[in-house]
């Protein structure tokens, strides 16, 4: 499996920023989708959000401010059962 640097994302966010100056751009990764009752498919993330950020997590944000450069992750709060 490739390994990608936090600076290829970085760099990623950095070329997003340049083509939408003074903005607020968010962008919502993808959530577990129900197979049945009890189960959910396999997780996949987004592709657009995985290139921005490297994570695989479901359920996040990434907030990016254009004007200061700096990007936000926003996690859900979890409970118990969510967190194993």
């Amino acid at each position: 499996m490739n390994k990608f640097s936090s600076d290829f994302f970085t760099e990623n966010r950095n070329n997003l920023i340049s083509v939408l100056p003074n903005s607020i751009i968010v962008l919502t990764a993808h959530t577990m989708l129900q197979s049945s009752t009890d189960t959910t498919f396999p997780f996949r993330q987004d592709s657009n959000f995985w290139y921005l950020t490297g994570l695989g997590i479901p359920d996040i944000l990434l907030v990016i401010n254009t004007v200061s450069g700096e990007s936000t992750i926003l996690l859900p709060t979890r409970n118990e059962y969510q967190k194993e």
